[in-house]
């Protein structure tokens, strides 16, 4: 089922979500939000140089900032530190359809079978697509 679950997931991202560093995500993030490196800063407790840093890669936050970084996105800790886990893939992506998969886990198995033939059915499909258009 979790694979299942994370070609379903696959199908809505791109291989840059996938793979992001710390910094990239911080900066998709803060740009998400409409956010200044400098208001971030306030948030985070830090001048704006050091967002700027984080940013580009030439430092890294605290483990105190991160924390404070990850409450105002709203996605966690795990989340900014982990660079290549399809769990912690960014959460602003498609909440709905991440809840959708949350439910469908509570259900009975015959249940839980009939939605994984709709996803291998759709993830086909889509999968055929992609390769007709390459061709």
């Amino acid at each position: 089922m979790v694979t299942l679950l994370l070609n379903a997931v696959k199908i809505i991202l791109t291989e840059k979500d996938i793979a992001m560093s710390i910094g990239e995500k911080i900066k998709k993030l803060r740009q998400e939000k409409n956010v200044s490196q400098a208001d971030l800063g306030v948030i985070a407790g830090v001048h704006e140089k050091h967002i700027s840093r984080y940013e580009r890669g030439i430092s890294q936050p605290s483990a105190e900032i991160l924390r404070k970084m990850a409450e105002f996105f709203g996605v966690s800790i795990d989340f900014l530190v982990i660079e290549d886990n399809l769990a912690f893939v960014n959460p602003n992506k498609d909440n709905v359809l991440l809840d959708y998969f949350e439910e469908a886990n509570l259900l009975e198995e015959e249940d839980k079978n009939i939605i994984k033939g709709v996803l291998d059915a759709i993830i086909f499909k889509a999968k055929m697509k992609r390769l007709k258009n390459k061709s």
